[in-house]
């Protein structure tokens, strides 16, 4: 029996932004660095607090607001980032980003740019359970 499958996938703007938060903070972690330096500067503002009695606080100010500030700028240039991308890709009016065939004789992969991905599997029986083994992938433009 020949069956054939495809399936067009798609992606908006909202969907890629949740997927770059997702990969970004939850993923790579990349939310630790900023927080690291802010907390580092924090500790240097308090130290000098104690350590300094008697002086002006104006250089434990400007360590605390370069503790706010490096979250901010990092996180605001990940927006900007991100926006650039999506206006790049032209992500507003929701492309189709690949096609995904799937048959018998295994998957293809059809991207925007016709590049063509085929992956050819073989079927085997353990403990009652299917697993899929890659047996080739194939890439042709």
């Amino acid at each position: 029996m020949n069956s054939n499958i495809s399936i067009r996938v798609r992606l908006d703007a909202k969907q890629y932004r949740q997927f770059c938060s997702f990969d970004n903070f939850r993923r790579q972690r990349r939310w630790f660095v900023p927080l690291l330096v802010s907390l580092i500067l924090f500790t240097f503002a308090a130290a000098y607090l104690f350590l300094a009695k008697g002086s002006s606080g104006t250089v434990a100010g400007l360590l605390v607001g370069l503790g706010l500030a490096v979250p901010m700028f990092t996180f605001g240039i990940y927006l900007i980032q991100i926006e650039s991308q999506i206006a790049a890709m032209q992500l507003k009016n929701t492309p189709e980003i690949y096609t995904l065939s799937c048959s018998d004789a295994g998957v293809l992969a059809f991207g925007a740019g016709q590049r063509v991905v085929q992956f050819v599997f073989a079927r085997q029986a353990v403990n009652h359970r299917r697993q899929l083994r890659i047996l080739s992938v194939s890439i042709r433009n």
